[in-house]
C-alpha cells in the first residue's frame, strides 16, 4: 500500500513520471492490484500517452473483467484519440457492469453525442439525471442535445437547471 499512496500522493503534486514508477512497482509487488493498474492508466491517459493507457486498462480487465471504472476509463481513453465506437462499447460495459454508473452513462452520452447519434445521447443524459439529479453536468449536456434535437424548450428547461446547479457553469453559458 505504500507504492500505492505514494503513487496517489505523487500524482496529486504533478509528478507524473515519479508517480507511474510508483504504480508500475505496485504492479510488479502485486500483478492483480485493480486499482494500481486504473491510477497508472489515468495518469498515462493524462499524459496523452493513449497505447500504453489502453494497453493499462487493458490488462487491468483481463485480469479482473468486472471492474466498470476500467471499462469506464479505457472508453474515454478511446473517445481523447477519436476511436468513438471503441469508446461506446467500453462504456456500455462499464454500465452493464454497474448500472448504477452515472459517470458512465454522463460519458456515453457525450460519446454518441460524437457519434452524432443524438437520441442515444439523450437517453444516456437522461439516465445520468436519474442516477444523480444535482450532476450540473448531465444537465448541460441533455440541454445541448435538446438543442440539436430541436427541443429547445426542454434545451432551455435543462441550461436552467444546469445554471441553477452550477451558476458559473461554462457548458450552459453557450
Amino acid at each position: 500500500d505504500a507504492y500505492y499512496n505514494l503513487g496517489d500522493t505523487l500524482r496529486d503534486s504533478g509528478n507524473t513520471n515519479d508517480a507511474i514508477e510508483a504504480y508500475q512497482q505496485v504492479i510488479a509487488i502485486d500483478p492483480a492490484y485493480i486499482d494500481a493498474y486504473i491510477n497508472l492508466g489515468a495518469v498515462l491517459a493524462a499524459g496523452l500517452n493513449f497505447d500504453d493507457a489502453i494497453k493499462t486498462f487493458e490488462q487491468a480487465i483481463s485480469i479482473k473483467p468486472d471492474v466498470a471504472e476500467a471499462y469506464n476509463n479505457l472508453g474515454t481513453v478511446y473517445q481523447k484519440s477519436g476511436n468513438i465506437q471503441s469508446a461506446i462499447k467500453n462504456f456500455k460495459q462499464a454500465v452493464s457492469i454497474n448500472p448504477e454508473y452515472a459517470d458512465a452513462y454522463l460519458n456515453l452520452g457525450t460519446a454518441h453525442i460524437f457519434a452524432e447519434d443524438y437520441a442515444a445521447a439523450l437517453t444516456a443524459f437522461e439516465k445520468t439525471i436519474s442516477l444523480a439529479p444535482d450532476h450540473a453536468e448531465a444537465h448541460a449536456s441533455q440541454g445541448a442535445t435538446l438543442k440539436e434535437l430541436k427541443q429547445f424548450e426542454r434545451a432551455i428547461d435543462s441550461f436552467q437547471r444546469a445554471l441553477t446547479l452550477r451558476p458559473n457553469q461554462p457548458a450552459a453559458l453557450r
